[in-house]
């Protein structure tokens, strides 16, 4: 599914961050010392363990907005626009 929304094999890996399955440890999370970060944010989900990263949140909107998420879709006819470019 996520590979489909163009995110990479393993999106839920924090792209900032150290260890683990999810390359997520407590006490060692992005900012810190000897943490690395990813070159590619759009390919991932998650930002840091807590946050998700601009695609995903792009994802999200375009998913209510312009359906299939909410039902019914937004009425953009408020906006003089049939749907939101992005």
């Amino acid at each position: 599914m996520f590979f489909s929304l163009g995110f990479k094999n393993k999106p839920l890996a924090a792209c900032c961050g150290v260890g683990g399955k999810y390359n997520f440890t407590i006490g060692k999370e992005c900012g810190y010392e000897g943490v690395s970060y990813c070159q590619n944010p759009s390919e991932y989900v998650n930002w840091d363990g807590y946050h998700l990263t601009e695609a995903a949140y792009q994802k999200m909107a375009e998913g209510i907005l312009n359906g299939p998420y909410a039902t019914p879709a937004f009425d953009w006819s408020c906006l003089g626009s049939g749907t939101v470019d992005t």
